[in-house]
């Protein structure tokens, strides 16, 4: 069962400039090291972010149970990284308009980051002035 955290955009549609400006922001506010990052701007209506993370980082922004836990299940050793996925997407020619940024557990490593992509989020939801609602 995956759950998500959803952040409403006041937007018409998908602002590429504002998106990568506030991803910077975000990647800026992260411990300082090495990390990818990538920025995929599948059309009009869907970018992608996806993000390195660490464990260390996981341990520092967790909120839900023992990280230590899942990390050992899924032998994550202390010098791997993953990566974690924050979709945008907008719905065209809807009144209001819909476009919204979400983290799905279901996504890439959310799972077993969830404490790291919801830092991203919030951290994102702070540079656009917006709140997580339930997903």
């Amino acid at each position: 069962m995956s759950w998500s955290c959803v952040y409403k955009l006041p937007w018409r549609e998908l602002d590429r400039p504002k998106i990568e400006a506030a991803i910077e922001t975000v990647l800026g506010q992260l411990p300082d090291r090495p990390r990818d990052s990538e920025v995929v701007f599948r059309n009009k209506f869907t970018v992608v972010w996806n993000v390195e993370v660490f464990p260390e980082e996981e341990r520092l922004w967790s909120v839900m149970g023992d990280p230590d836990v899942l990390f050992r299940q899924h032998e994550i050793e202390e010098d791997d990284s993953l990566f974690v996925t924050i979709h945008f997407h907008s719905i065209p020619g809807e009144d209001p308009p819909q476009t919204w940024f979400e983290f799905d557990s279901g996504q890439s490593a959310n799972r077993l980051m969830s404490g790291c992509a919801i830092h991203l989020v919030e951290l994102l939801g702070r540079h656009f002035g917006v709140s997580c609602e339930p997903g």
